[in-house]
């Protein structure tokens, strides 16, 4: 956007806050005005009701009449009582507030009422209309006055004949002058909500207006502006050293440039169009398969690395950046790419040596995995063929029950160890899975799971968990976490002790969870300590187990940003310690 736009879209801003300001004041000045209308019907009413049960009062001399004569006149004089507090230069709003409710105004008008007398009283809405409010109440006070003259009169039986005429031709004179006043600020009001009325929309006609024609000549300028970029994008897609291209999802081309054509090693468009698809030119199609998942996947992709072929045989290395074109439904509709020739730059000396130090760690790691792994299945395997010859060979029943139990040790043991490569493998390639952790819960049932392993039924177990609000990780890693710590505190128990245990801590607070599993089980050795989390390590060549369980302990930790820690004493027992944030699920990513 250049800055020539801003003053008009400023312009523009502030005229259409004016006329939203406008019109919100306009119509509480509208709401106000009806507010008065409603309180001069309830002024108006009420006088004539006074001057009824005045002049019943006077005619019958009874004291119920002049006490409804005195509720009927406060309504009036409790307006005039507000109008003169909003006529001070620091009006007591409650007191306004209060004498214009018990008037019969309600209570959501009264605010809009007292903004417009005070904000337009000395304006030609409302200037007339007080001053016959004001001219009223001098009447009102009249008929107040001569009303408690009369009543001391009649309590003193001092009210003769002629004094009863007067009276009653000066409230009938009173009443008069008071019709009349309340008939033109009836009159005045409407007249002020007519005018004001019509303000309001001659003000919006005209904003409306002037608004208008500002969006006009935006729309004519942003007109203007797209041609111009559509001109420099037609000049850069023309003019560009790079290939650029359009294609459809099926992969048909929709439009290249001059330089993806010589690139390509086609002669013309028309060339390309025979085919009209950029395919070919992939060699493999999934290379496009692939490169296109990534574009769906994220929406772009930057310098993706991509082999193709040119019309004539030859090998191109590209460096591809591309984005999705989507519909108004955002569905993908094509794609728009830029293919970068690095064909004679591929790779530099420092990319060649990081590339070959990482496969000749992957193929260590690999070759260490297939010869241990392939080792510890067969010795298992071997095991389980031997007892099964002897069991074939063995009439006695009880020894081939007992060949049988071997047999289900060894397996056993060859199940943990494709449990623990199947742990390995998901943990090295599997995303981060984030749901809802509640470790009670998990640790009971992790403790459940190991219930009919020999001599568990000895150990003690004991929980602790201090968790009142779910905790958000990985719950698949947590539990293979705390299986292999349970069962690697099982294996390692000391059962001629006293009182075998294992007891379990978890405290989850400030989005942190921090994981206890101790024993009093052998321990172990200082020498074998610093070790222990090393793939396939054995503190003795006769320890049983794979060497993974602690391995991938460490492994998956690591994964869930967390840290592991570890204290142990030679024939006293071991403690870890695990801290695991609490994960998101933009703390998965990357």
């Amino acid at each position: 956007m250049t800055k020539r736009l801003l003053p008009f879209i400023a312009l523009f801003f502030i005229l259409a806050g004016t006329l939203v300001l406008l019109n919100f004041l306009g119509l509480q000045a509208l709401a106000a005005v009806r507010a008065y209308v409603n309180g001069e019907s309830q002024y108006s009413k009420a006088q004539k009701e006074a001057v009824y049960n005045l002049s019943l009062y006077i005619s019958t001399r009874n004291e119920l009449y002049f006490q409804k004569f005195q509720r009927n006149i406060e309504i009036p004089l409790g307006g005039q009582r507000a109008r003169n507090e909003l006529q001070k230069s620091n009006p007591n709003i409650k007191v306004v507030r209060l004498t214009l409710t018990e008037g019969g105004t309600h209570p959501d008008d009264v605010r809009n009422m007292i903004m417009l007398f005070k904000y337009g009283k000395n304006t030609s809405l409302m200037r007339k209309p007080i001053a016959l409010w004001s001219e009223g109440d001098i009447y009102i006070n009249k008929l107040h006055s001569l009303a408690f003259n009369i009543h001391n009169a009649i309590i003193n039986k001092q009210l003769s004949n002629e004094q009863v005429k007067t009276a009653e031709r000066a409230i009938y004179l009173i009443n008069e002058k008071l019709t009349v006043l309340e008939d033109q600020f009836a009159v005045e009001l409407n007249k002020a909500g007519r005018s004001l009325k019509s303000q309001i929309i001659f003000t919006t006609i005209v904003i409306s207006f002037l608004l208008s024609v500002i969006c006009i000549g935006l729309t004519a300028i942003f007109i203007n502006q797209l041609k111009e970029s559509g001109e420099k994008y037609s000049q850069l897609f023309r003019e560009s050293l790079d290939m650029v291209f359009i294609t459809s999802v099926g992969g048909e081309i929709i439009d290249i440039n001059q330089a993806g054509l010589e690139l390509l090693e086609v002669n013309s468009k028309e060339e390309i169009n025979l085919n009209r698809s950029i395919l070919p030119f992939y060699g493999d199609s999934e290379n496009r398969m692939r490169i296109r998942a990534e574009v769906d996947k994220s929406g772009f992709v930057k310098d993706y690395p991509l082999t193709m072929v040119s019309a004539k045989g030859k090998i191109l290395n590209l460096l591809i950046s591309g984005t999705a074109i989507k519909n108004r439904q955002d569905e993908i509709i094509g794609y728009r790419g830029i293919g970068r020739d690095v064909t004679h730059k591929l790779f530099s000396e420092e990319q060649l040596i990081r590339k070959n130090v990482e496969l000749e760690k992957i193929n260590t790691e690999l070759d260490r995995l297939v010869y241990t792994t392939s080792h510890d299945l067969r010795s298992p395997l071997s095991s389980v063929l031997g007892l099964i010859n002897l069991a074939k060979n063995e009439p006695l029943e009880k020894e081939r029950s007992n060949y049988f139990g071997l047999m289900e040790k060894t397996i056993k043991k060859l199940d943990k160890l494709v449990i623990d490569i199947m742990n390995y493998s998901r943990n090295s390639r599997l995303e981060l899975l984030v749901e809802e952790v509640w470790f009670d819960r998990l640790t009971e049932e992790s403790i459940e799971s190991f219930k009919f392993i020999k001599n568990v039924s000895k150990i003690k177990f004991s929980r602790v968990i201090q968790q009142e609000v779910p905790f958000y990780s990985d719950k698949n890693r947590i539990t293979t976490i705390l299986n292999n710590l349970i069962y690697n505190a099982i294996k390692f128990h000391e059962y001629r002790k006293k009182e075998p245990f294992i007891y379990i801590e978890v405290t989850v607070k400030n989005s942190l969870a921090v994981i206890r599993v101790k024993d009093n089980g052998k321990g172990i050795e200082e020498k074998h300590q610093t070790k222990v989390f090393d793939m396939f390590y054995k503190g003795t060549q006769v320890a049983s187990g794979s060497g993974l369980g602690l391995y991938i302990v460490k492994e998956m930790t690591t994964k869930l940003k967390g840290k592991i820690s570890m204290y142990s004493f030679h024939g006293t027992g071991t403690e870890f310690v695990i801290q695991l944030p609490e994960l998101s699920e933009e703390s998965t990513k990357g």
